[in-house]
């Protein structure tokens, strides 16, 4: 790796961009931005990491994201992961996105740990589904209070009024358990990009919640027991 742009996304020698597989970090600031909480620990941590030791990337099911960035596991000579080493220190957030999941139980197994002593992302609560107000990768949650099949298969959750769940039929395969009338009234965290709707304003005139989030893989969730 020639330059690491956040503990997520490097520049590889062959002038590739590479995103790494497994996690969402903090993202330093850019464009007179401030930087995320903790993106600079994590940034750190995976330049010295990364430094002075072979490298060897691996690839998953799906090589490019939309960006066309390289998409990709960074482990060395001993086989240990980048990925594990960030969400073990509480340095990132562990992420399923299919079809890249092979080590997707091993990630949050290491986040797991994190999470359980509040280390760095996981120090702070999650996210009131009620209280958001801008998009971006977030930790939500809320009370599910509808639950719906739309025509096309898709299965949309409502937390409140302000925030609308998708989970889209061509994911709908990885999940043992998917929401029925019995998830009403509990409460659903869950870890993901949130889309600002705002600014829509036909889907504000159908009465549709001003955020959404796409729940791709059940791993990002969790359903509290009734």
């Amino acid at each position: 790796m020639t330059h690491v742009y956040d503990a997520d996304t490097f520049k590889l020698g062959n002038g590739q961009r590479l995103r790494l597989i497994g996690v969402n970090a903090p993202e330093m600031g850019r464009d007179g931005k401030p930087d995320e909480p903790h993106a600079r620990a994590a940034t750190d941590f995976a330049r010295r990491w990364s430094k002075d030791r072979a490298l060897y990337l691996s690839l998953d099911t799906e090589h490019k994201d939309r960006y066309r960035r390289t998409l990709g596991h960074i482990t060395d000579a001993d086989g240990a992961s980048l990925s594990v080493a960030l969400l073990e220190a509480g340095l990132a957030w562990p992420v399923a996105v299919p079809p890249n999941t092979r080590m997707a139980s091993c990630e949050f197994a290491a986040a797991k740990h994190a999470a359980a002593r509040g280390l760095g992302v996981w120090s702070a609560d999650p996210i009131k589904a009620k209280s958001l107000s801008k998009g971006g990768f977030a930790r939500v949650t809320g009370v599910v209070s509808r639950v719906d099949r739309a025509r096309n298969g898709d299965l949309w959750l409502d937390l409140g009024a302000n925030l609308a769940v998708q989970i889209r039929v061509q994911d709908q395969g990885y999940f043992d358990d998917l929401p029925d009338s019995d998830w009403l009234n509990r409460e659903l965290t869950l870890l993901g990009w949130v889309v600002d709707r705002r600014g829509d304003k036909r889907l504000a005139a159908k009465g549709y919640a001003p955020f959404r989030l796409q729940w791709r893989h059940p791993l990002m969730g969790e359903l509290a027991e009734k």
